[in-house]
């Protein structure tokens, strides 16, 4: 099941930036950010309502690590946006660039006891190597 769940966040990712962008030329980044914002917030208490016997789990360093994972993620997309504000034709790059976070995560991952295997040390050096040919110029 968590292939099906990782391939459906692929394809609402692959997308997301596209109406992000039409927005963001419109109005800029920090209203498209208060959207966004407004809409997983009705998402999470959509899904709140039937998760009430998790919150009996939480404790500080969960919820602190959650939080901090939120933090970084709005920031990550204000930046994103702030990218796509300060230069509109070029989306395709910058979704590129900041869409390639999952090979930072597995670094870091790597670093924090969960070692990559060989193929995915390829896979991570094929991103960066893509990263250098995207901003070829």
């Amino acid at each position: 099941m968590w292939r099906l769940y990782s391939i459906i966040a692929l394809s609402m990712w692959g997308v997301y930036s596209i109406p992000g962008n039409k927005a963001t030329e419109v109005h800029g980044e920090k209203m498209t950010l208060l959207f966004e914002t407004a809409a997983f917030i009705i998402l999470c208490t959509f899904v709140s309502l039937r998760a009430t016997g998790d919150f009996a789990k939480v404790t500080v360093s969960s919820a602190l690590n959650a939080s901090v994972m939120g933090l970084l993620s709005a920031g990550g997309f204000y930046f994103m946006l702030s990218a796509m504000n300060a230069s509109p034709k070029n989306l395709t790059t910058i979704v590129l660039i900041a869409g390639s976070y999952p090979a930072i995560t597995a670094i870091v991952s790597h670093f924090c006891g969960q070692p990559l295997s060989t193929h995915q040390w390829v896979g991570v050096a094929t991103v960066m190597a893509g990263l250098v040919l995207v901003n070829w110029k």
